[in-house]
C-alpha cells in the first residue's frame, strides 16, 4: 500500500513540475497586448510617492484619461489602475493598497461590478510572466484563477506553436504610453452600434 501512495506522490509531483518547467519555457505571447497595460500602470503607480491621485476602474480611464493633463488641473501626480472591466474590481483595490501614503487622493469609477466577478484567463494575460503581481489576487478570485490557468496556458501555447500573438491597434501594447494610458489615435469609435443615452 505504501508503495502505491509513494507512487502516486511521485507522479503528481513529476507531473506539476514538468507542468511548470513548460509554462517557465514558453515565451509570453501577450507581452505586447492591450491588456499589458496593467502592468506598465502599477508599475508607474509604485513609482510615485504621496500626495497622488490613483483613479480606480475599468477601460474609460486608461482610454479616457490624460494624466499629464490631469497633473496640469491638480497639482498632483496622477495614476490609473484599470483596463478592462473583465479584470473585476478587486485586484486594482488590492494593487492601489500597496502604495497609498497619508495624503492620497483615491477615485474609484462606479461601474456595476460584482466584487468576485473576473475574467480569469483576460487577468492572466494581463499581468503575464509578472508573478509578483499575482499576489495581488483576492482569495475571493484564487478559484476563478485556478480554473482559468488551464485554459489560459492552452491559448499562450497555441500562439506560440502558431508564430506568436499579433494583437491589432488601437488593442495593443504600442497605443499605451509608459503610465499605462491610451495615447495611440483611435480615429473612430469601434463600437458597431450606435450608443444613445
Amino acid at each position: 500500500m505504501n508503495k502505491i501512495i509513494t507512487r502516486g506522490v511521485l507522479f503528481v509531483f513529476i507531473f506539476l513540475l514538468l507542468f511548470l518547467l513548460i509554462i517557465c519555457a514558453v515565451p509570453d505571447q501577450f507581452d505586447q497586448s492591450y491588456q499589458r497595460a496593467s502592468v506598465r500602470q502599477y508599475d508607474y503607480y509604485r513609482s510615485l510617492g504621496n500626495h497622488k491621485i490613483v483613479l480606480i476602474g475599468g477601460s474609460s480611464l486608461s482610454f479616457g484619461i490624460d494624466l499629464d493633463y490631469m497633473k496640469v488641473l491638480t497639482g498632483r501626480d496622477c495614476a490609473i489602475l484599470g483596463n478592462h472591466f473583465g479584470d473585476g474590481i478587486l485586484l486594482q483595490l488590492e494593487m492601489a493598497k500597496s502604495n497609498l501614503k497619508s495624503g492620497d487622493i483615491v477615485i474609484i469609477e462606479y461601474m456595476n461590478y460584482e466584487l468576485k466577478s473576473a475574467e480569469g484567463e483576460l487577468l492572466l494575460s494581463g499581468l503575464g510572466k509578472r508573478y509578483d503581481l499575482h499576489r495581488f489576487f483576492p482569495s475571493e478570485m484564487i478559484t476563478t484563477i485556478l480554473r482559468s490557468y488551464p485554459g489560459f496556458f492552452m491559448k499562450n501555447l497555441n500562439y506560440w506553436r502558431n508564430w506568436g500573438y499579433d494583437p491589432d491597434e488601437p488593442y495593443c501594447l504600442s497605443f499605451y504610453d509608459e503610465k499605462g494610458n491610451m495615447t495611440g489615435y483611435r480615429g473612430e469609435c469601434l463600437i458597431p452600434e450606435q450608443y444613445t443615452q
